[in-house]
């Protein structure tokens, strides 16, 4: 048994019983009342099974091609972990993500002593704690943050560190946030730390609807009501009066799920004007950005994350960065 360490920290937690929730009835108030357009991915609370049913989708291929990358770029990869000692990785995710994703990746660092996870969730931290001691021989770390407000400062041990971000995460961000993220990763790292992020770079519209148009992205995207249906009992009778379709917008590079009411109904929002919504009201609450290689290279070097090799020539890429 490995040494873990549970750093708690004061991260704003949605799901627990003190966390201030202004903002919270705030962006609902914006998504409800204002322009109909807010991206609440998180919100997502993702349910293990619900994601399971997501990934086992023949046609989702950002799971499979990114595990498929990392396995087959062992030797790459091992070129720049090979002196790493601490790996941090931002949202590991799922059981099928350490076995497929992170397991292999840390085999890759021959001279790994730590590891360490950071996320926002409790329940996935503790899972994640108990893989990684029973399947490696590394000492674990969890750290409780939401990485897009803030990474927490570690001791400076003076060990060779790498960063690593997986499931083209970024993409779920606007853009704001994608460069908030992207500056706290920076501002963590120091000279010399490597960074590793994938990005998705499918632009087909025929690929990328048959891959995020499903009843079980659906159900992912619906735990955005399902959350807030918890915090507001005034919307619950309504969190399920909704119907979803996606679509591609290609000018913005951007897969929007639209989630259309399927009757009239008024609730209340602590603090705000009562919402009124009619049959038919459309509300965009997920969009998830695709990326080109040259414009996602361009936004990894403008936060002094030097690029020093792209592995993959599918749908997924792994940028294998460096802090200057």
């Amino acid at each position: 048994m490995t040494d873990t360490k549970k750093h708690q920290l004061n991260e704003e937690k949605f799901r627990s019983d003190d966390v201030d929730l202004s903002k919270v009835h705030s962006d609902f108030y914006e998504l409800f009342a204002l322009n109909h357009k807010k991206n609440m991915l998180c919100y997502v609370f993702e349910d293990p099974k619900k994601y399971e049913d997501v990934i086992s989708n023949p046609n989702y291929y950002l799971f499979k091609e990114e595990a498929e990358l990392i396995s087959q770029n062992k030797v790459l990869l091992g070129q720049y972990l090979q002196n790493i000692e601490t790996l941090i990785e931002l949202g590991p995710g799922s059981k099928n993500s350490l076995i497929y994703k992170t397991l292999p990746l840390l085999k890759c660092a021959s001279a790994l002593s730590e590891y360490i996870a950071l996320d926002i969730s409790e329940n996935y931290l503790e899972k994640i704690s108990e893989f990684i001691e029973q399947n490696t021989n590394l000492q674990v770390s969890l750290i409780q943050s939401n990485f897009l407000e803030s990474i927490p400062p570690l001791p400076n041990n003076g060990k060779n560190k790498a960063i690593v971000l997986l499931g083209g995460t970024l993409g779920g961000f606007d853009e704001d946030d994608r460069i908030k993220c992207l500056q706290n990763i920076s501002s963590f790292a120091e000279s010399g730390d490597v960074f590793i992020i994938s990005a998705d770079t499918n632009l087909d519209k025929e690929s990328l609807l048959r891959a995020y148009s499903t009843e079980a992205s659906k159900n992912i995207v619906m735990e955005v009501f399902e959350y807030y249906a918890s915090v507001n009992l005034d919307f619950k009778p309504y969190k399920n009066c909704f119907d979803m379709k996606t679509e591609w917008e290609e000018s913005s590079r951007t897969i929007s799920h639209e989630l259309s009411s399927l009757q009239d109904f008024s609730f209340k929002i602590k603090s705000h004007e009562d919402i009124q919504v009619s049959k038919g009201q459309e509300f965009q609450i997920v969009r998830v950005h695709k990326f080109c290689e040259e414009e996602f290279t361009k936004l990894l070097n403008s936060m002094k994350l030097r690029v020093m090799s792209i592995a993959g020539t599918g749908n997924i890429k792994l940028f294998i960065t460096m802090k200057y």
